[in-house]
C-alpha cells in the first residue's frame, strides 16, 4: 500500500468536521431554493421568455421549460406485464506499450420479462478493435486528418456500441408486452460535446452511427408500446437550478459577462452550490417525478436533428435519479408515464437502482484481472504465431515488485 492513512486521516476528520458545520447553512440555502421554485413556477410564461432572451448570454445551461416548473406527478400502476431491457458498457482502451494496437468494447444487456411467464435473458457481448479503419476515423475532406479512438472519443464510440446491441436485443424480442429500453449513461453524448472534438467525428459518431439507433427505437416504438430512457444515478447537473438563477437575475436579460463578471461577483449567488437533485429532493416524494424539462445540450442542438433530448427527476427512494428520453416518448403521455412507472418498479426491484441496469453492469463490468488476462492472451496469441509479442518495459515494469 503505497497511500500513508495515518497521515490523511486528520484531513478526513476535518472535512467530516466541516460537513457537519455547514450543514444547517445548506439545509436553508435548499429550502431557500425550493421557494424560489414555488415563485417562478407561478409565473412560468415570464420565466420562459426570460430564459429565451438569455440563450447564449448565460455561462452555464439552462433548461428549456415545457408545460410547468414545480408540479409533481405521481407514478401510474405498472403494467402486470412489462419487459426491462438494460444495458450497460465498459472498454479496454489503446495502450501504447502493449505489444499491438487494439481496444474492446464489453457489452452487458439484460432483458427481464414481468407477468405470467416471467424470464431473464442475460449476455456478455465482447468486440474487439484492431484494424486501422477501426482504430482510427478520418477526415472526408482532408487526407491526413484523422483522429485516433482513445478518450473522450471512445467513450462515445462505447456508449453507441450498447445502444447497438439494446435496438437488436428488443427488435429481436418482439415482445407483445410494453418494453422499456434502459440505458446506463446519459442519451447526449457529452465526451463529443468538447470544443477539442473535430466536427467530422461527430458527424461520423452521432449522424452515421447514433441517430440511426435512435431512429430504429422510434420506428419500433410507432408498431409496439416502446420506450426508450437513460438513468443517471446521483446526477450533478444544474439545468433547472440555473433556470431559476436566470428568473431572479435582476438583469433583463441575464447577460453573465456583461453584467456579473469574476470579479464583480454574481447576484443569484444564494443558488450558489445547489444541483437539481437537492432542489427535488425536498420537493418529491418518493416515487414522485417533476414536470419534463429540455436539455439545453449544444450538442442536441447542433446534431440530434428531432430527436430532441427531454429530461426529468424521479424519487427512487434511496436517491434522486435523472431520466433522459427522447422528444418522441416525451410528447407521448402514455410511454412517458410509461417510462415513470417502470423506473419507480424497477428501481424497487432492484433495492434503489433499476434491476435491469444492475444485471447488465454486472455483465459488462471489465476488473482488472480481466485487463491483465486481456493483454496476456493478446502476448501469447502474437507470441504463438511468431509476431512480435512483447509489451514495452515500463508496461512489464508495473507488474513486476522492486526492491
Amino acid at each position: 500500500m503505497t497511500l500513508d492513512l495515518e497521515r490523511v486521516t486528520s484531513q478526513i476528520e476535518a472535512m467530516a468536521d466541516n460537513l457537519l458545520q455547514t450543514a444547517p447553512m445548506r439545509s436553508d440555502r435548499v429550502a431557500g431554493a425550493v421557494g424560489i421554485l414555488r415563485e417562478q413556477g407561478q409565473r412560468l410564461d415570464r420565466l420562459k421568455a426570460r430564459i429565451g432572451m438569455s440563450k447564449g448570454k448565460t455561462t452555464w445551461l439552462v433548461a428549456g421549460l415545457k408545460e410547468g416548473l414545480d408540479h409533481v406527478h405521481q407514478p401510474a400502476t405498472p403494467p402486470g406485464e412489462y419487459v426491462a431491457a438494460g444495458v450497460d458498457g465498459s472498454q479496454i482502451g489503446l495502450d501504447r506499450n502493449s505489444p499491438v494496437q487494439c481496444c474492446l468494447v464489453n457489452v452487458g444487456v439484460s432483458l427481464l420479462q414481468y407477468g405470467a411467464q416471467p424470464e431473464a435473458r442475460l449476455e456478455t457481448m465482447p468486440v474487439l478493435y484492431f484494424r486501422d479503419e477501426d482504430l482510427f476515423i478520418d477526415s472526408p475532406a482532408e487526407s491526413h486528418v484523422r483522429q485516433r479512438l482513445e478518450g473522450p472519443v471512445f467513450a462515445a464510440k462505447r456508449e453507441i456500441v450498447a445502444l447497438r446491441f439494446l435496438v437488436d436485443w428488443v427488435r429481436g424480442a418482439a415482445p407483445e408486452a410494453p418494453v422499456l429500453a434502459l440505458l446506463d449513461a446519459s442519451l447526449i453524448l457529452w465526451p463529443l460535446a468538447g470544443k477539442n472534438i473535430p466536427d467530422f467525428v461527430r458527424d461520423r459518431l452521432v449522424g452515421e452511427e447514433f441517430l440511426p439507433c435512435l431512429d430504429e427505437l422510434k420506428e419500433l416504438g410507432a408498431r409496439q408500446q416502446l420506450a426508450l430512457a437513460s438513468y443517471i444515478s446521483s446526477p450533478g447537473s444544474t439545468d433547472v437550478v440555473n433556470a431559476l438563477r436566470v428568473g431572479i437575475c435582476p438583469h433583463e436579460p441575464a447577460d453573465c459577462n456583461r453584467h456579473c463578471p469574476p470579479a464583480k461577483g454574481k447576484q443569484c449567488s444564494q443558488l450558489d452550490g445547489i444541483q437539481d437533485r437537492d432542489l427535488f429532493a425536498a420537493v418529491l416524494a418518493e416515487g414522485a417525478r417533476s414536470e419534463v424539462f429540455v436539455s439545453p445540450s449544444s450538442i442536441v442542438q447542433s446534431y440530434y436533428r428531432e430527436h430532441e433530448v427531454d429530461f426529468y427527476y424521479v424519487n427512487v427512494g434511496p436517491e434522486i435519479a435523472r431520466v433522459e428520453v427522447p422528444l418522441w416518448v416525451a410528447k407521448d403521455d402514455v410511454l412517458l408515464n410509461l417510462t415513470h412507472a417502470i423506473v419507480v418498479d424497477q428501481a424497487r426491484r432492484g433495492q434503489g437502482y433499476p434491476a435491469a441496469l444492475t444485471e447488465a453492469h454486472e455483465k459488462a463490468v471489465v476488473s482488472a484481472a480481466d485487463r491483465e488476462s486481456f493483454w496476456l492472451l493478446v502476448e501469447a496469441e502474437l507470441g504463438q504465431r511468431r509476431l512480435t509479442g512483447r509489451s514495452s518495459e515500463k508496461s512489464r515494469s508495473k507488474n513486476i515488485r522492486g526492491v
